[in-house]
């Protein structure tokens, strides 16, 4: 009865309304995999495992050695669009809503796909995100090294989070729908 219910609902929401509902929940699968990669992945007893023989090529400006993607992408981001530079403290603030930003687009993308997906098809959807985003994107736009210049254990550590990501945006997404169904 509930399914059938669900199943009326979804053929009439518009595509922006089931988009909404996945922006919500990618904000909040962004929240869980934020709380994995600060607090339960490093935990982890994983070792890095061997070195590549090439090592990371960071971005060309020097600012950029030790800095996390979503830094990076917001330093860029102020520098050519903003035309001015950030502060270590708004870089930071910036970054986080460029994590929190891709997220949601993501999350968006995936109600579209999946509206009410499992937790199985969120552990694939984050590892998806995870290949698609670290492996592609970010090496295409010269904010992240080739996958082949990384150790495996970073890797791992990386396919964790986004596991966490993905989980917690189909459990997001199942709740944010189950709610409005009722």
């Amino acid at each position: 009865m509930e399914l059938e219910r669900f199943r009326n609902r979804r053929s009439t929401l518009p595509p922006w309304a089931l988009v909404g509902e996945g922006v919500l929940a990618g904000l909040a699968g962004t929240a869980v995999m934020t709380a994995a990669q600060t607090r339960l992945v490093p935990r982890l007893p994983i070792p890095e495992g061997p070195q590549p023989r090439k090592k990371p090529e960071y971005p060309p400006e020097p600012e950029a050695k030790g800095e996390p993607a979503t830094e990076t992408t917001a330093r860029r981001i102020a520098r050519g669009l903003g035309r001015r530079s950030l502060s270590k403290a708004q870089k930071k603030q910036a970054g986080n809503l460029v994590h929190f930003g891709v997220g949601a687009v993501w999350g968006g993308l995936l109600s579209l796909v999946l509206p009410r997906p499992t937790i199985g098809q969120g552990l694939a959807f984050g590892a998806l995100v995870w290949a698609v985003n670290d492996n592609g994107i970010l090496p295409l736009l010269r904010i992240a090294s080739w996958p082949n210049r990384y150790p495996p254990g970073v890797h791992v550590k990386a396919l964790l989070a986004h596991l966490a990501y993905g989980a917690g945006t189909a459990w997001a997404l199942r709740r944010v729908v189950g709610a409005t169904t009722r």
